[in-house]
């Protein structure tokens, strides 16, 4: 049988610290390049270093000038990155025009860090004389148009350092940085706007963006008139948050706007409306708007007393008297009384459901189910946006790349390996489908599959439907065709395996067996039966996805969500979930600024203030809209 056709895979598997600008504020190198240094126990600081220190050896290639590095993309990746060529979606070019007139165009590109690491690994390889590193990403250009262009890869890697050294730290934690995957780069952290705006129209900017109403700024009058025809210095940046924040009534504003706007953001909420309105089974207009402000109450709630990444991890839940009866399901554990109208009150989440990503309001903005083509992919995706600020990209029929690399025996252990068969005409073929087979397909699919633990994703979240709804084994009972509540799984299931010509089947994933084993009742129910074996699935190690001992078994939704909020946190890490904080830093320049970058002004302060405040968010709001990047000037 003919492999025709295959689900396509997520290829997106990354998003770079991007230095762009905003507005008129620009990253401007100094005389010297600096680093942020951490004392133990202090306040970070900028610190001038010098060569030695930031161990940059004498025959480091000179960097390509832009123009020359950008005709070395052109000419040495267009053939398969360019629009409508094979790999496009796996990292797409511009039009030539585009891509030839400056570096914008990779400044916005959500891949520069996953482009960046494949060279470092090209150069390695032919420096070395290897075939093959046994590392993420692929080393690419495969082949080059000439010797002359291949010698010139070490030059275009050096550009890359100088001209995206966010990116490139970024892959440093992406990939890892130990020999020879290291760089040798200088970051420069030193930031500059070209033109603040006034100290007047910074408060009213702070009143409008952080508060709703610009008209606060006139009633809370901050400034001297000294002050407010002066540019926004630190000091009246300072002066302009503190004191807003220190009144009660607009620290309440502030709850209500900036933290509240946050929150539904970060949650996806605007999608629970949309979205939930055909999820099946069916939930009512009034809980589907009360559930896109549940993240924002329990944020609201938790804010001054838990840290950032905690909030996330919490077994709570607001509920009001619309959401609290899909939190009060005796056949699956849940029990949430139901408040008084009109108000909101806590409930504590079932074992099932465990933290945000178990929710109601987070399920119900992406409704997907085993039994949906989408596996459950597209949530998974959704946790890592929520953490990380990126947004994985949808799926597409696209490449699935080199032949895949062995799957890691923790994540071999489940018998979701169903593959799509189809047939049209007289051509037939199968298409990848279940958590383990899309991984056996590609290196691209992989990306997102193993790297991204979309794989993982769709085993344990398994015990939803396409509402948010528990679904546990005794409702999927063996009736053919029952539409009875206790049983509304099974009609989905019929409605799989049937008509012949598209059957939805389990096929071995060696994809040489003869016989197919079309998905019946007990094969969804050994599915969930699945999570009761503590290595029910896991996370391969990025680097080194075979490395057993790195591997981190997470059969639970509790433990799928820890392990990403953990996952980059070091030995040195004064306060765990380092890892939420980078998706905040893109966050706040989305929400506040209407800018879908961050620049390394903002991460600077944001971290800072992370790490000195036990990650409580306040602080790192302050930080954020005392920045310069949130005072600059457009004109």
């Amino acid at each position: 049988m003919k492999r025709l056709f295959h689900r396509g895979c997520s290829a997106k598997i990354g998003v770079a610290l991007l230095v762009t600008a905003m507005g008129a504020c620009n990253a401007k190198s100094g005389d010297s390049n600096t680093v942020l240094v951490k004392p133990a126990g202090g306040k970070p600081t900028l610190k001038a270093v010098t060569q030695a220190d930031a161990k940059v050896t004498s025959n480091r290639p000179k960097a390509l000038t832009t123009q020359e590095a950008l005709k070395f993309i052109k000419d040495n990746c267009g053939e398969c990155h360019s629009p409508g060529k094979p790999l496009y979606a796996a990292w797409g070019l511009p039009e030539e025009d585009v891509l030839l007139k400056d570096v914008t165009w990779l400044e916005g590109n959500a891949l520069s860090q996953t482009a960046y690491q494949a060279m470092v690994n090209k150069l390695v390889i032919m420096e070395k004389k290897i075939d093959d590193l046994g590392k993420p990403p692929s080393a690419m250009p495969p082949e080059f148009k000439s010797e002359a262009e291949s010698k010139k890869l070490g030059s275009m890697v050096a550009w890359f350092q100088d001209t995206f050294p966010a990116a490139v730290k970024e892959a440093h934690v992406r990939f890892g940085d130990d020999a020879p995957f290291r760089a040798v780069i200088q970051v420069d952290l030193s930031y500059k706007c070209n033109k603040l705006v006034s100290g007047q129209v910074f408060q009213s900017r702070f009143a409008g963006k952080a508060l709703g109403s610009e008209s606060y700024a006139v009633d809370a009058n901050l400034l001297s008139d000294e002050e407010k025809a002066a540019p926004a210095n630190e000091n009246i940046r300072k002066k302009v948050v503190d004191g807003f924040l220190a009144n009660e009534t607009y620290r309440k504003k502030f709850e209500d706007y900036a933290i509240g706007s946050l929150a539904r953001r970060i949650a996806n909420s605007g999608d629970i409306e949309r979205k939930g309105a055909s999820a099946q089974p069916a939930v009512n207009l009034a809980a589907r708007t009360d559930l896109q402000q549940e993240f924002s109450q329990l944020v609201k709630k938790y804010y001054k007393n838990v840290s950032y990444p905690q909030i996330f991890l919490l077994n709570k839940v607001m509920v009001t008297s619309n959401t609290a009866p899909l939190y009060s399901v005796a056949q699956s554990g849940e029990n949430c009384a139901i408040p008084a109208a009109n108000t909101w009150a806590e409930c504590t989440l079932s074992e099932k459901r465990a933290n945000f990503f178990g929710t109601r309001g987070f399920l119900l903005s992406k409704p997907t189910s085993m039994f949906e083509n989408n596996n459950n992919y597209g949530r998974g995706g959704d946790t890592f946006s929520t953490i990380f600020g990126e947004v994985l990209m949808a799926n597409t029929d696209g490449v699935s790349g080199e032949a895949p690399k062995p799957i890691p025996e923790c994540l071999n252990v489940t018998k979701d390996k169903r593959w799509k068969y189809k047939k049209i005409g007289e051509k037939e073929g199968i298409a990848a489908w279940g958590a383990i087979a899309i991984p056996f397909y590609g290196r691209v699919c992989q990306g997102c599959h193993l790297n991204r633990h979309l794989a993982a994703a769709s085993v344990v979240f398994r015990p939803f439907g396409l509402a948010g709804e528990v679904i546990t084994p005794d409702a999927i009972t063996d009736a053919p065709g029952n539409r009875a509540p206790v049983a509304p799984y099974n009609s989905v299931i019929q409605l799989r395996s049937a008509p012949a010509e598209q059957k939805f089947q389990v096929y071995h994933t060696d994809a040489t067996a003869s016989v197919f084993q079309p998905v019946d009742q007990k094969f969804y129910r050994d599915l969930l039966e699945e999570l009761n074996n503590p290595e029910a699935t896991c996370f391969p190690d990025a680097r080194d996805p075979q490395n057993k001992e790195k591997a981190v078994k997470a059969n639970s939704i509790a433990k799928y969500a820890e392990t990403h909020i953990y996952q980059n946190d070091s030995k040195e890490s004064r306060v765990r979930g380092t890892a939420a904080v980078r998706g905040l830093n893109r966050f706040l320049p989305s929400v506040f600024l209407n800018n879908k970058a961050t620049n390394l002004e903002v991460i600077s302060a944001v971290n800072s203030a992370f790490e000195n405040n036990e990650g409580k968010l306040e602080p790192m709001l302050r930080a954020f809209f005392s920045t310069e990047t949130f005072a600059c000037s457009a004109d």
